[in-house]
């Protein structure tokens, strides 16, 4: 079982981009952490209701030298892909 944290820049996903995810595999401890961040896509809106919460400026979700939101995503799929499935 993974619990999940995913910090944006809204609620909106046609909107907002995603920041960062955290993970932690609560079955496999030598597994456990997963954590990265990203750069807004292009176009991307940047809400200041979200930025008071997750405690980003708009330059670092701008970073240009972070991954992109694909990479991020693509990165988190190949961390859940030794899981076994316990459904």
């Amino acid at each position: 079982m993974i619990a999940v944290d995913v910090e944006s820049s809204g609620t909106e996903a046609h909107k907002h981009s995603i920041l960062s995810v955290g993970a932690v595999d609560l079955s496999n401890l030598e597994h456990a952490f997963f954590y990265e961040e990203c750069r807004v896509w292009d176009g991307a809106k940047i809400e200041d209701e979200a930025l008071a919460v997750n405690g980003y400026t708009r330059e670092q979700c701008n970073d240009s030298t972070k991954q992109s939101e694909g990479d991020l995503v693509n990165n988190f799929i190949l961390w859940t892909d030794d899981m076994s499935d316990t459904t």
